[in-house]
Order: C-alpha cells, then sequence, then structure tokens
C-alpha cells in the first residue's frame, strides 16, 4: 500500500517502508514504558484496545487514495533525493502508526499481562510471535494477496486483530463478554461495506514522473487528470507487486506498482518490437527462443514470428500472465500459439535449473532501479546467459538511457561487455539502448537482412514501427564492438555482491537526465 501511495519501488522505497514499520514498533514501546499497566487486567484491556487500531486502520483504506494527492505538492517541486526520502520515511511512519504503535504495544502489554516475569511463559509468548510473522509472510503473499487483493487481505488481517482484541477484552471484563460479542458483528463487516479507494488514483504512481502531470495541455484537478488518462480494465495483486491494465481508448498500459512497465503505444511497442528482431538479424535460422519477462506479450508476438520452434518465457509474476491476455488482439493472439510455453519463474534460476540452450535469449526486464531488477543486469547474470547459448547464438539485453546518468549506462555496458566476446549497441529515439552479445563477431549483412524484412509478419511489425528498409534499420547501430569497449571505459562494473545499480540509479527522478 505505501509502495503504491507514497514511496515508489526502489530499494529506498522499500528501506522508507521498513524504517517505518520498526520506527512505529518503537513508538508503541515507548508509550508502554511511559504508562506501564497497574495489573494483568489492565494490560490486558491495553492490549485489547492495541488490537482495535489495525481494525480502525482498515476502516480508512477509502481514504488511501487521497494520500498521493496530498504528498504530489511536494513531489512537484523535486526536492533533492536525500529530501524525498525522508518526507517518504515521515509519511510512512505516519500513516503506519495505527498499525505498527499497537504492534509495538500489545506484545510487551500482553507479556506483562501473563504474571510475573517468567523465562518459559514469556519465551512462548514470543515463540508464537514469532511463528505469526514467519507463516504470516508467505501466507499473506502466496494466498491472502492473489487470493483477496491488496485490501481484502487488509480488510482480513484488521478482522483478525479485532477478534484478538475482543479475545483479550472479554478475559479482562469477563463479565461483559455479552456486550463485546454484540458489538463485535458490526464492527467486523463495516471495512468490507466501505467503498475501496478508487483505482486510477493508486495505479497511476503520482511520484514517478511527477512532471507528466504539470506538463501543458493538462488541465482540471490533479484528480481529474489522472482519471482522463483511461480505466483500470485489469487488477490484480500477485506475491511481487499489483499488476494493472489501463486502457485510454487509443492504447493499452501495463502498470505493475503504478508504473508502466509496457504499452502498445508507438514507443513502448517500438522498445518491445526491436528487442524480439534484433538478435534475429543475426541468427535468421534460430529455432529456439527464451525470453525473460512478458510484459504485455508484444515481444512475444513479434519473436514468433520468426521460425522458432519453440519460445519459452520466464515471468515471475503470475499476475502478468492474465494481464497479458488482456493485450490480446493487440498481440494477434500470441498467448495462445502452441510453440509458446511460459514459466512461472525468476528468470536466473530458470537458467539455472538447467543446460539447457537457447539460439536466442532476449532479456526485457523492468527498469533498473525497481527493487531486484538489478540482478538482470549484473556481470554474473550474462555469464550465465552466455553459458546457456547454442553455437551462434545471441543474447539481447533491453536497458534505458532515460532517467539515466551517462555513468549508469556506462556500467550497464561495462557489464555487459565483461561477460561477452563480441557485443554491438543499438539505439532509438524513444530513450532505449539494446545491448546484443555473443561468442561470435555481430556482423552487419544488409542483404541478409533485406531478405528478411520483406517476410511479410516481420515486415508489417517494423512497418508498424516505422522501418521500411534494412539500411534505415542498420542505421540505429550506434556502436561496434571497440566502440562500446571504448565507450563503457574502465570503472565498476554491477555484479550480484556489489549491485552499484540498484543504489545509483533511482536518484534520478525524471527521464531528462541525458
Amino acid at each position: 500500500l505505501l509502495i503504491l501511495s507514497v514511496t515508489g519501488s526502489s530499494i529506498y522505497a522499500l528501506a522508507a517502508v521498513l524504517s517505518s514499520f520498526l520506527g512505529g514498533i518503537a513508538v508503541g514501546a515507548a508509550v508502554l514504558r511511559l504508562r506501564p499497566p497497574r495489573d494483568a487486567r489492565a494490560a490486558l484491556a491495553g492490549c485489547g484496545i492495541a488490537l482495535l487500531l489495525p481494525w480502525a486502520f482498515t476502516v480508512l483504506l477509502p481514504l488511501w487514495d487521497r494520500v498521493p494527492l496530498v504528498l504530489f505538492g511536494i513531489w512537484r517541486r523535486f526536492p533533492p533525493f536525500p529530501v524525498l526520502q525522508g518526507v517518504n520515511v515521515v509519511a510512512a511512519t505516519l500513516l503506519l502508526l495505527p498499525v505498527t504503535g499497537a504492534f509495538g504495544y500489545a506484545l510487551p502489554t500482553l507479556a506483562s499481562a501473563l504474571g510475573p516475569p517468567g523465562a518459559a511463559r514469556t519465551g512462548r509468548l514470543f515463540a508464537a510471535n514469532t511463528l505469526g510473522a514467519a507463516a504470516g509472510a508467505p501466507a499473506a503473499a502466496f494466498l491472502l494477496l492473489p487470493g483477496l487483493g491488496l485490501e481484502g487481505a487488509l480488510i482480513a488481517l484488521g478482522a483478525a486483530a479485532l477478534l484478538a482484541s475482543t479475545a483479550a477484552a472479554a478475559l479482562a471484563f469477563p463479565g461483559r463478554r455479552r456486550l463485546v460479542a454484540l458489538v463485535l458483528a458490526p464492527a467486523l463487516a463495516l471495512p468490507v461495506v466501505l467503498p475501496r479507494p478508487a483505482p486510477p488514483l493508486l495505479n497511476t504512481a503520482l511520484h514517478f514522473r511527477p512532471r507528466r502531470f504539470l506538463e501543458p495541455p493538462r488541465r482540471g484537478t490533479l484528480e481529474e487528470r489522472v482519471q482522463a488518462m483511461g480505466r483500470i480494465v485489469y487488477q490484480q495483486d500477485g506475491p511481487t507487486g499489483r499488476v494493472a491494465v489501463r486502457d485510454d481508448g487509443e492504447s493499452l498500459t501495463l502498470l505493475i506498482n503504478g508504473k508502466p512497465d509496457a504499452s502498445t503505444d508507438l514507443g513502448d511497442a517500438s522498445t518491445m518490437m526491436l528487442s524480439a528482431h534484433l538478435p534475429f538479424l543475426y541468427r535468421p535460422e534460430a529455432r529456439t527462443g527464451l525470453l525473460v519477462g512478458l510484459g504485455g506479450g508484444l515481444t512475444v508476438a513479434s519473436m514468433l514470428h520468426h521460425p522458432l520452434t519453440e519460445l519459452r518465457v520466464a515471468e515471475i509474476e503470475p499476475a502478468v500472465v492474465g494481464a497479458a491476455r488482456v493485450f490480446h488482439w493487440r498481440i494477434r493472439g500470441a498467448m495462445d500459439d502452441p510453440r509458446l510455453h511460459v514459466v512461472l519463474a525468476d528468470g536466473r534460476r530458470l537458467l539455472r535449473a538447467s543446460d539447457r540452450r537457447y539460439d536466442v535469449i532476449v532479456s526485457e526486464p523492468s527498469n533498473v532501479y525497481v527493487a531486484g531488477m538489478v540482478t538482470l543486469f549484473t556481470v554474473d547474470y550474462y555469464r550465465l546467459a552466455r553459458s546457456r547459448l547454442a553455437p551462434g547464438g545471441v543474447f539481447c539485453q533491453w536497458a534505458h538511457y532515460y532517467g539515466s546518468t551517462l555513468e549508469d549506462c556506462r556500467i550497464v555496458a561495462r557489464s555487459f561487455a565483461a561477460a561477452f566476446p563480441h557485443v554491438a549497441m543499438w539505439m532509438h529515439g524513444f530513450g532505449d539502448f539494446f545491448l546484443l552479445g555473443a561468442e561470435d563477431p555481430l556482423v552487419i549483412d544488409l542483404d541478409a537482412w533485406r531478405a528478411l524484412l520483406r517476410q511479410g509478419e516481420i515486415a508489417r511489425d517494423l512497418k508498424r514501427i516505422r522501418y521500411t528498409d534494412a539500411l534505415q534499420l542498420a542505421a540505429h547501430c550506434l556502436m561496434g564492438d571497440a566502440d562500446v569497449r571504448r565507450f563503457a571505459g574502465a570503472g565498476p562494473q554491477c555484479t550480484d555482491d556489489r549491485p552499484v545499480l540498484e543504489y545509483t540509479t533511482p536518484w534520478v527522478r525524471d527521464d531528462s537526465a541525458l
């Protein structure tokens, strides 16, 4: 909820969420120290009151779509990155305080309600708490979120807190159990009948590129501008985040935690189709392919225009597979092609799981500043991918220079070039670049490319993104092997144990860095 409305998905955002959570627990414990309960009954009553707060938090869920509207007044001023993170931590701490403060207060209060301190009794209580926390994390990620959605999961957990509060109150005041039960039923129902936050507002990531809401011809209030961007036609919460699809009447956009990750407009379509076609320019006879990252399915559709006998897709988030089916007619039914096999797995784990080799591997993850994506931009990953290329195989990595510094782009190129003996860099005007790596030299053969571009589906694909001639296409090959290495230069590489890009890239807050 904080990632959607306040912090975004970078490694700093996750640190802000953790800091706010731990800070709130500390506040709750500090309150207990200032006003400790007088006896066991008062301790049970205090625990019950504390556990009402997480339930009250769910009652306030309908207001959470207002949070980004309020904070946008700060985001639009583009404060320095450390200041921005400080604001996010303070906002997150205050917003979570009803829950985290209650946790920090309730557990030690319950311990004091057990009577005089005893190692066995206190140990059992804290062991139960630890087991609950250990079981709660996978239960929330793999059962509650996919089954009930984010808001439904929070309401269910709020109901559990209310039941625990009721149990504590019944123990503290045994003579009033009927009254407690009478209040319980309508209180449980209240969050269920209240409206949910507006999907467009929580799927727009106002903290991400705030300038897009300030540039003319934007008119109306901020909320009206968000609503005008289109309606949410698909929404599903999964273990890695919220996946949604927005339809503005002309194009579809895939949103992951509110951030656009794919769309059918010209810029994104060019990126995804070029990712698909570029490795086949160098390996037109490829028969087996692997794509890391399904997205909206446009890359899949373009790769299947080539004579592949099998295309495997590694996609870590099940909800993305459902979202790709919303793009069905835009990708010409590619999701139903018998050559396609979608594997719900992390791309690196899939490569490690077997020594299977591929003629073409395309890596098209989300942006490197999204927490966890850096593992698909490291030297270690590239070396693993190289080991899974068949003889003559080609690996293609998508990357972006929008929202990046020149040094970050050099680190990406440097890390890639360290893993492959032969590399090339391609670029188009929408802010993306592509790195291709192979064991053999990557040679431009215009005659072979012209023959490839005469093939019906491939020609139609490239014409859609305004490429009609092999020479016009080849003009986007920016650097060959020697030039890529000269551009990359000497310096730090991005590796598994030193993932520098995860920490440097979030500092750039808009698309105008280069």
